[in-house]
């Protein structure tokens, strides 16, 4: 008798890196081999400032309909449904975030607050010399990474002034 299992890596990541996965607590030398979406989610639960704004962001990010839009190099990038190319941005690096001025969206300037679809190549402009995130941009974003990222920065602004 022979048995074949097919599998993706994706279900193998899971099966050794997931949350059943006995080893990585007993190992925990064992990050670097932690998949990135595990090590966002441990990243995101240091920056909450409660477990409970933790939970909503999972509930948010994670929980929720995803979509799964491109970068122009072909890579995929999955945010949750609704998300603006400024959620985008964060995802890709905090400074890309901050420093987002405007959007290609399939080849065609757009809007910082179209909600994004499945399949759209989004290429953010960056504006070097801008100093911060636009406040405004918390009226429409949708992941917690971006609103902690932008209402973190602002907050350091506004603490350092005399």
């Amino acid at each position: 008798m022979t048995e074949f299992q097919v599998i993706t890596q994706e279900m193998h990541d899971e099966a050794n890196y997931g949350v059943a996965a006995h080893w990585f607590y007993k190992n925990s030398n064992q990050y670097e081999q932690t998949p990135a979406w595990i090590k966002r989610l441990l990243k995101e639960h240091q920056a909450a400032k409660s477990d409970q704004e933790f939970l909503e962001s999972v509930n948010t990010d994670v929980l929720i309909d995803r979509i799964f839009v491109y970068t122009p190099k072909g890579d995929v990038v999955a945010l949750p449904k609704g998300a603006t190319p400024v959620d985008f941005a964060y995802h890709i690096h905090t400074d890309v975030g901050h420093k987002c001025q405007d959007v290609i969206i399939n080849g065609q300037k757009s809007v910082l607050h179209r909600e994004l679809q499945n399949e759209d190549v989004v290429e953010i402009i960056v504006d070097n010399k801008r100093e911060k995130p636009d406040e405004a941009w918390l009226a429409f974003v949708k992941s917690g990474l971006a609103r902690r990222a932008i209402e973190t920065h602002l907050a350091s602004l506004h603490s350092n002034q005399p």
